[in-house]
């Protein structure tokens, strides 16, 4: 896969997420009309799970079908979208949004802009998608100026245009949709198509990282173990693998107990240090099963187990960590001698 293709799919991937969808993308085609009923006794018929979301349905209805409201329309397409209060039906959310999206309402053009990119409730288009960007954009919804300068970026829905795509990303950026500010600190750091500026791009990631765009602080948190580009500070080297580490970024949970296990002890830094390996572990990072582990194995700072060493070491020897097969070896010998 080219690298333009995989952008585009980390992209739509992206936007799926933005969206809120958790189910499995449907095309309008495959989509049965489905409507919300009062509770009812009788299970084969769809029900609202509680009084109150079928009271809510019917007032959204009323106000969108009888009293013509457009950003009731709006909201009950957000409901059928989501599928919370009213059974999910993307092809009703797609036709609601179409209804609110050509009366002025930004958002609805926004949310079917995302619907039309991902061909969930209707037949993937980003032609249609595009000028729907645009219109939700020019209305103030800043993820959709985002979205469209992806569209611009990539030549994905309307015709390559780098400038536009940078201005729109500035644009979101400016008013306060983070990514946007994540996508030019990789724009300005790199040099893609701009002069390169790595202050800039690094000042652009660190708007990122306090956002709590987890791939922000994990850039920063690399810059500053390596030095190379930048100059590194012990004290936000720490400080971004920390949030590297509560962002997601397991690896760096690792990273930070090591940087603890090498300073003074405490009883402080020796639980923290137990709780990241222990965390890093829990979420497949089987360098942590390992180093958790050997202070089972050791007695170091837990009680010695090796009952306990040998449990968590199995699991990084499940996931072909050679490292923790060595080292539940060596338990397995020391409880056989011990039997």
């Amino acid at each position: 896969m080219g690298a333009i293709s995989t952008f585009r799919a980390v992209f739509l991937w992206a936007l799926f997420d933005l969206l809120g969808c958790n189910s499995t993308p449907k095309a309008i085609s495959q989509e049965k009309p489905v409507e919300a009923v009062e509770p009812t006794e009788n299970p084969s018929k769809p029900v609202a799970n509680e009084k109150n979301h079928y009271i809510r349905y019917l007032t959204l209805k009323d106000k969108c079908e009888e009293q013509k409201l457009q950003k009731s329309c709006y909201n009950l397409g957000v409901h059928y979208l989501k599928g919370d209060i009213v059974l999910q039906n993307y092809r009703k959310a797609a036709l609601l949004f179409d209804q609110s999206c050509k009366a002025g309402i930004a958002k609805a053009c926004g949310q079917l802009a995302d619907m039309y990119a991902l061909g969930i409730g209707a037949k993937q288009n980003t032609y249609k998608s595009a000028p729907l960007h645009k219109k939700a954009c020019d209305g103030g919804e800043m993820k959709n100026c985002f979205s469209l300068g992806y569209s611009y970026l990539l030549g994905d829905g309307a015709k390559v245009n780098v400038s536009k795509a940078h201005s729109l990303f500035i644009t979101a950026c400016d008013n306060g949709f983070t990514k946007a500010c994540v996508k030019m600190g990789d724009i300005y750091f790199h040099g893609l198509d701009v002069e390169k500026d790595i202050h800039k791009g690094v000042s652009l990631y660190e708007i990122g990282c306090e956002k709590g765009i987890g791939d922000s602080c994990t850039t920063l948190a690399e810059l500053h173990i390596s030095g190379k580009e930048i100059e590194s500070h012990p004290n936000l080297k720490m400080k971004y693998i920390s949030k590297s580490c509560d962002l997601g970024y397991f690896k760096h949970c690792i990273l930070k107990g090591d940087i603890l296990s090498r300073n003074e002890r405490s009883p402080k830094n020796d639980n923290e240090l137990v709780r990241l390996y222990k965390k890093s572990c829990e979420y497949d990072e089987y360098e942590g099963c390992l180093k958790l582990g050997r202070l089972y194995k050791e007695g170091i700072i837990v009680v010695q187990s090796l009952h306990q060493a040998a449990y968590i070491l199995q699991k990084g020897c499940n996931g072909k960590h050679n490292d923790s097969c060595k080292e539940l070896s060596e338990v397995q010998f020391l409880l056989h001698q011990g039997d």
